[in-house]
C-alpha cells in the first residue's frame, strides 16, 4: 500500500505525464501522444519522475566521455530510424536457391552496402541513427567514428513513439534512403537512475514523455504500472469523451435507489409487455440492484459499516470502531463523492451487502453542485464500458445455462 504523500506523487506525475501527450497544436484528426514507462526497480516510489522526450537503455554509454551530438545548421539533430536488421545477415530466401559466381562473397556484399548506407547517413548529417534490431560492428564504428550516435536493440514497443516524437519514418530497406525518411530532435543528453543509463531523446515538440516508475521489488513494482496505465487509459477516455460521474460509490448506489423507485411504480401493462409478472421483474431489479451495490461496498476497504441516505440515495463511509447503534450523523462528514454534507436530515440506512438495502419509497433528489466542491469523479466511458461487460457477461452466463445441463 502507498502512503498519502507516494500517492500524490504518483498523481502529479501521471498529471504531468499526460499533459505532455496532449498535442499543443490542435489539428482536425489530433492524434494523443505516448507515455512509455521505464521500470527502476529497487527504489523508493517518490523517486518517480516523468521527463519529455524517450530514454532508451543503453549500458555500454560511459558516462565520463561527454556526448557529442551532430547537428544540422538549424541546431537540431538529425534523425534516421531504421526497423530492418543492419546486422549483415543475409535476407532469408525461404524457399528456391541462389546462384553466386565463384568468388563473391554474399556476407562482404551485405557489408558493403551497410558502409555505403552509412557514408550517405553521414553525408545527409545524421546525428542520431535508431535500429528496431541489431547493427553490424563496422557500421557502428564507422558511424561513431564520425560523430554520429548509434543505438540499436531499440526494439518493436519504441518505433511508434520514435516516430511519432521524431516525425522520421521507419526505413524498411538498407538498398533504398530516402531523405525524407529523415526526422529531428532538439537535443540528445545521458540521463542515470540507479544503476542504469539512459539516452535521452529531447524533442522539439513534446507529445512523448517518459514516466520512470521506482518501487521497492518486481511485485510491487508490477501492480503499480498497471495502476499507473490504467489511470492513463481514464484520463484519454475522458479526452475524448468528456463527461464525468460522481464516485465514491455515490452512482452506484443512486442508481440502485432509483431503479427501486421505479420498479414499484411500473403499471400493470408494462408487466404484460416484457411477459413476466411484477415479482419476477422486482427479483431481476432486486438482483441488479444489489450488484450495483456491491461495487459501492467493494470500496469501503476498513471493516467500517456502509449507508445509503434516502433523500439523494448516495453513499457514505463509516469509519471502523463504531457500532451499527450509532448516531450517524456525529460519524460522517461527506458521502463518497463529497457532494452531500450532513447538515440536512438524511435519514441513513445501513447498506446490508447482498441483502440490498430496504425499497426507497421516494425518487431519489439531485443534489446541487457547488463551484467550490471537491468532488470525488469516476469517468463516463470507463464506467459505462465495465457496466456493459457486466451484463454481457451475465447473459452469456444465462445462455450458457440453458446449454449446458448436468444429467447426473
Amino acid at each position: 500500500m502507498l502512503n498519502k504523500p507516494e500517492v500524490d506523487h504518483l498523481t502529479t506525475l501521471i498529471l504531468k505525464a499526460f499533459m505532455f501527450t496532449v498535442p499543443c497544436h490542435v489539428e482536425t484528426n489530433a492524434v494523443l501522444g505516448k507515455c512509455v514507462i521505464v521500470p527502476v526497480k529497487g527504489r523508493r516510489v517518490a523517486d518517480s519522475t516523468v521527463l519529455p522526450g524517450l530514454l532508451i537503455e543503453t549500458p555500454e554509454i560511459h558516462l565520463a566521455n561527454p556526448l557529442t551530438v551532430k547537428r544540422t545548421c538549424s541546431n537540431l539533430v538529425k534523425v534516421a530510424l531504421f526497423c530492418v536488421s543492419m546486422a549483415g545477415d543475409l535476407s532469408n530466401p525461404e524457399e528456391g536457391t541462389i546462384t553466386v559466381h565463384h568468388g563473391i562473397s554474399l556476407e562482404m556484399l551485405e557489408l558493403n552496402q551497410l558502409l555505403n548506407i552509412g557514408k550517405q547517413l553521414v553525408s545527409d548529417e545524421v546525428g542520431l541513427v535508431v535500429c528496431q534490431k541489431v547493427i553490424h560492428p563496422s557500421l557502428k564504428q564507422y558511424l561513431k567514428e564520425n560523430h554520429v550516435i548509434v543505438l540499436d536493440r531499440a526494439g518493436l514497443c519504441l518505433m511508434e513513439p520514435l516516430s511519432q516524437m521524431t516525425g522520421s519514418k521507419p526505413i524498411a530497406s538498407i538498398h533504398l534512403l530516402s531523405p525524407s525518411c529523415y526526422g529531428s530532435l532538439k537535443d540528445v543528453s545521458i540521463e542515470s537512475f540507479a544503476s542504469k543509463h539512459f539516452v535521452h531523446l529531447i524533442p522539439k515538440d513534446t507529445v512523448v514523455c517518459s514516466l520512470i516508475l521506482c518501487n521497492r521489488n518486481e511485485t510491487a513494482w508490477d501492480e503499480l504500472k498497471r495502476a499507473c496505465e490504467t489511470a492513463e487509459h481514464v484520463l484519454q477516455l475522458t479526452i475524448k469523451e468528456p463527461l464525468a460521474l460522481l464516485g465514491g460509490g455515490c452512482t452506484e448506489t443512486h442508481l440502485a435507489s432509483y431503479i427501486r423507485h421505479k420498479s414499484c411504480s411500473l403499471s400493470a401493462s408494462s408487466f404484460k409487455d416484457m411477459d413476466c409478472s411484477r415479482t419476477q421483474y422486482q427479483l431481476v431489479a432486486d438482483g441488479f440492484c444489489r450488484s450495483l451495490e456491491s461495487v459501492a461496498c467493494s470500496l469501503n476497504h476498513d471493516g467500517g459499516e456502509i449507508l445509503t441516505d434516502t433523500v439523494y440515495g448516495h453513499c457514505w463511509f463509516v469509519p471502523s470502531g463504531f457500532p451499527s447503534v450509532s448516531n450517524w450523523s456525529d460519524l460522517v462528514s461527506k458521502c463518497g463523492c463529497g457532494i452531500n454534507g450532513n447538515t440536512e436530515n438524511l435519514n441513513w440506512r445501513l447498506l446490508q451487502g447482498q441483502f440490498g438495502s430496504p425499497v426507497i419509497q421516494g425518487c431519489p433528489e439531485a443534489p446541487s453542485v457547488k463551484v467550490m466542491d471537491f468532488l470525488t469523479l469516476d469517468c463516463f466511458v470507463a464506467k459505462c464500458s465495465g457496466l456493459q461487460v457486466a451484463l454481457e457477461t451475465a447473459n452469456l452466463i444465462l445462455d450458457l445455462s440453458y446449454v449446458i445441463e448436468d444429467q447426473n
